[in-house]
């Protein structure tokens, strides 16, 4: 799937009310706990969790917060078959999403940002 490359790379804190920036934020460092592996992609990058159901629905969660402060974003999660195979999340984004996530936010459980 091709980003839209016209998307401003923009954003929108005020999308979130303060508890829900408490709770990313809390998700977020739960997330990055829970990371196995971080991937380099052409547009973004990927974060693999362990096989966990409860872990995966977390990352469900913070993919519907953080979509609204950064509309921006394409999410990809995925969990292929077999017990202990980790769930993958990709994080993409029109011309100069990677080189905003590698100084602003790198991914899942990393300091505040868009402030």
């Amino acid at each position: 799937m091709s980003n839209d490359d016209s998307m401003p790379i923009v954003c929108r804190p005020s999308a979130l009310t303060p508890n829900e920036r408490k709770r990313s934020q809390a998700l977020r460092s739960e997330l990055a706990s829970a990371t196995q592996a971080t991937l380099e992609l052409a547009e973004g990058y990927a974060f693999l969790f362990r096989a966990d159901v409860s872990l995966f629905q977390k990352v469900a969660e913070w993919i519907s917060l953080e979509r609204r402060c950064c509309p921006f974003l394409t999410f990809d999660l995925a969990w292929a078959p077999g017990d202990d195979i980790p769930s993958r999340l990709s994080v993409t984004g029109p011309v100069g999403t990677k080189a905003f996530m590698a100084a602003e936010m790198v991914g899942p459980g990393e300091d505040e940002r868009c402030r």
